[in-house]
């Protein structure tokens, strides 16, 4: 969805505004934020999407490989527990980014089983995320 509104004071950060600005005549259909909701001036957009790039991890495949044996199974699972089986075997398969809170999850899992080693991903990317 994109955003029209070129009075707005955030417009200049918003990634919805900055597609707005982009579009070309080879685009034949858009959605566009209703202008009925634009915020009240100087107010909260609920629709705003910042334009700041993320350090994302990418890969977990290698994750448990340096870790005491009889600690890998347990930490297996409190990490399919916290991801669920689907988003955590997507983020094993490198479909799925880890965003920096999921980053801190893995890092609190890591020092709850008590390893101090910060987690190793297979790399990192920085990406601008939709909200």
């Amino acid at each position: 969805m994109i955003c029209q509104n070129v009075g707005c004071a955030f417009a200049e950060t918003c990634l919805r505004h900055l597609c707005f600005l982009e579009l070309t005549a080879d685009e034949t259909a858009l959605t566009v934020l209703n202008p009925l909701r634009y915020p009240q001036e100087g107010g909260e957009c609920a629709y705003y999407n910042s334009t700041k790039k993320i350090r994302v991890a990418w890969g977990i495949r290698h994750l448990l490989d340096d870790i005491p044996h009889q600690r890998v199974k347990n930490m297996r699972n409190e990490l399919i527990a916290h991801f669920g089986r689907t988003r955590y075997y997507r983020i094993y398969s490198e479909l799925l980014p880890l965003l920096p809170a999921d980053q801190d999850a893995v890092r609190r899992i890591f020092r709850k089983n008590g390893i101090t080693d910060e987690p190793k991903y297979g790399r990192f990317t920085e990406e601008i995320i939709w909200g």
